[in-house]
């Protein structure tokens, strides 16, 4: 009986690492937000409307015109699509044009 309640050094360690690698707060996920724009592929995606489980963002070859289509995903669908994506800085309303 005591030898299973005994927890190796061994396995403490790879608990505590693990733990440790997917902390909330440690900055590996980025979170989705309204009017993000990503660059992928040379097309842009801007999200116009994030919900709980649906996003809608409208794809564009040029963000100066703003000519595009609109799409909606599940944020599953979207994330999956948004690998190896750039998430572009998002521009300044103070910045001069």
């Amino acid at each position: 009986m005591l030898a299973i309640l005994h927890r190796s050094p061994q396995s403490e360690s790879m608990n505590t690492r693990h733990r440790a690698r997917f902390r909330p707060d440690s900055g590996m996920g980025l979170r989705l937000q309204q009017d993000q724009v990503w660059q992928k592929d040379g097309r842009f995606l801007r999200i116009t409307t994030l919900e709980r489980l649906a996003v809608e963002y409208k794809e564009m070859a040029d963000l100066e015109t703003k000519e595009g289509t609109r799409h909606v995903l599940t944020k599953k669908e979207f994330c999956r699509m948004l690998k190896g994506a750039v998430l572009l800085p998002p521009k300044s309303k103070d910045s001069v044009e």
